[in-house]
């Protein structure tokens, strides 16, 4: 029996589809829409140890998020970025980013970083877990952060 040219082209879409299936793990429907994340946002209370700024960059499609510290002096020390981070939206129908997190690792330490837009503000979550062995205590920073003037859009 010979098969029509039509035939052959649903098998090999049926084949293909059972291979390359469009709800697989890691395949995407839609990309979320990062800009309401880009730019750069200032802690509000700059004049607390902890985090200083987390500036959030489009990068080779996808997003990059570079945090800094200010240690015990003015100097700010940045955490090994800027690493590749992940983008959450409120909802499986809205495009628009709403959260991000992010890890960053050495030798010392592996960070991680989560943060949400509320309202005009960026709330970040800054856990650090020492990985040297050297007994030091895990520890947790959070803060409320401002996008700085020119650095992107500003949060409707």
């Amino acid at each position: 029996m010979r098969t029509s040219y039509f035939t052959k082209i649903v098998l090999a879409v049926l084949l293909l589809t059972s291979v390359y299936p469009s709800n697989a793990r890691g395949a995407r429907a839609g990309t979320i829409w990062p800009n309401p994340l880009l730019g750069t946002w200032a802690n509000v209370d700059a004049d607390r140890r902890g985090l200083l700024t987390v500036t959030i960059k489009a990068s080779n499609g996808g997003v990059t998020v570079d945090a800094a510290e200010r240690a015990g002096s003015p100097a700010s020390a940045s955490y090994s970025g800027p690493v590749p981070a992940t983008l959450y939206s409120e909802s499986v129908e809205s495009p628009k980013a709403v959260a991000f997190h992010a890890q960053y690792k050495d030798s010392l330490t592996r960070r991680t970083i989560v943060g949400q837009i509320r309202g005009q503000y960026l709330e970040v979550q800054f856990f650090t877990e020492w990985t040297d062995g050297s007994g030091r205590y895990d520890y947790h920073l959070a803060a409320r952060m401002a996008k700085e003037a020119g650095t992107g859009k500003p949060v409707p």
